[in-house]
């Protein structure tokens, strides 16, 4: 009964060590998420608030996003956790040290105890047997093997006494702490649940104020004309003139060269071809003067470049590092 009360007691405290490093572990990951959110979001009508954080220029007061919603829950987790191990974690190891500790030292002081009594029960045994035998025949005992005799009688009775004294009071402990353990189970499971209680209300209270982004993205949504459902299977099969939503007038893209003089037509029949720099040579040169609208290339790696339209009849390439 002991041994079924400690495996379960050992394995309530391997559970509340894993919830510990769970509750580390999403704390950690559902701020990486939101991390990696606001960094797609980035330079666009999402990122006010879903990756703004505030700065000299935005007091905190001001900003409400996903990213910094979700800073201030992670900042309150790892003070939750630590709160968790200190008075949750703890007590359990605690209560499985003092219940394993004094009840296993009993339990060797027993063994001990019932060595000894042993030893006396069979030294006592083996002087009764010698004595009979010796009156058998007629004898005298010896007053000496007589004395050795009764000083060995006292010696197993005051043991027996103390054995039996000793291990009832160790039965009278085991039971206690495994019948009765619940008792000592009451504080634990009143501060898991005044955790839990506090824990997710204060969750609760700061995820509220996610209600702010959702509206937000529904304004988002109407304003460009984002509809409910997701575009998922037109990004894979409508031709790109249906699928584009480019406001007019924005940059054109175009895809970068690569050194080996990529040419592309531009639509009125001229044809670019790069210089070993991949960029134009000369934002002046008739031959190799790009219009809106047309692609153009700069560098390597195939990357989408702005072709932009200046002040004059000349042109220029964006390029975009790949740094």
């Amino acid at each position: 009964r002991y041994h079924v009360f400690v495996k379960r007691l050992q394995g309530l405290v391997a559970a509340l060590k894993a919830h510990f490093q769970a509750m580390n572990a999403i704390a950690k990951t559902r701020y990486s998420v939101a991390q990696h959110l606001a960094i797609l979001s980035k330079d666009s009508p999402l990122f006010d608030k879903t990756g703004q954080m505030p700065s000299a220029e935005k007091p905190s007061d001001s900003v409400l996003s996903y990213l910094s919603i979700h800073e201030g829950v992670t900042g309150k987790a790892k003070m939750y956790c630590q709160k968790y191990s200190q008075f949750v974690i703890d007590y359990a190891i605690e209560w499985e040290k003092v219940v394993t500790s004094r009840v296993n030292k009993g339990l060797k002081n027993a063994e001990d105890l019932r060595v000894e009594l042993d030893h006396y029960q069979r030294k006592v045994e083996s002087l009764r047997q010698a004595a009979n035998a010796t009156m058998a025949k007629g004898k005298q005992v010896e007053q000496k093997a007589a004395e050795r005799l009764t000083r060995n009688e006292e010696k197993l009775i005051k043991c027996r006494e103390t054995h039996n004294s000793f291990v009832a009071s160790l039965c009278t402990l085991i039971d206690e702490v495994t019948d009765r353990s619940w008792r000592d189970l009451h504080p634990l499971l009143v501060k898991i649940a005044q955790f839990d209680v506090t824990l997710s209300g204060d969750e609760a209270k700061a995820f509220a104020s996610l209600n702010t982004v959702v509206n937000e993205m529904k304004r988002l949504a109407v304003t460009h004309g984002i509809k409910p459902q997701a575009r998922l299977k037109d990004l894979d099969s409508l031709d790109p003139s249906a699928l584009s939503t480019r406001q007019p007038g924005n940059d054109t893209l175009a895809i970068e060269a690569g050194v080996g003089g990529l040419s592309l037509n531009t639509g009125n029949n001229d044809i670019w071809s790069p210089s070993n720099g991949g960029g134009l040579s000369s934002p002046t040169d008739n031959d190799q003067r790009l219009p809106p609208g047309s692609f153009g290339g700069s560098g390597m790696g195939g990357y989408p470049v702005s072709v932009k339209s200046g002040a004059s009849d000349n042109f220029s390439v964006g390029t975009h590092s790949t740094q």
